[in-house]
């Protein structure tokens, strides 16, 4: 898993928490599910079809 996402709100940069559970935006302080991002979307639906 990337350490920094593109935060869904803003598109700016966020941190990653170290368990990868949650991403926090500096610029806008959104904090957000990594599977929210769109640098996330369809990584699962990877695992699924293997």
């Amino acid at each position: 898993m990337p350490e920094v996402l593109k935060c869904p709100k803003c598109d700016a940069n966020a941190d990653v928490t170290k368990d990868g559970k949650w991403a926090h935006c500096a610029s806008c302080n959104n904090i957000f599910q990594p599977s929210e991002s769109p640098d996330m979307q369809g990584e699962g639906k990877k695992e699924e079809e293997k």
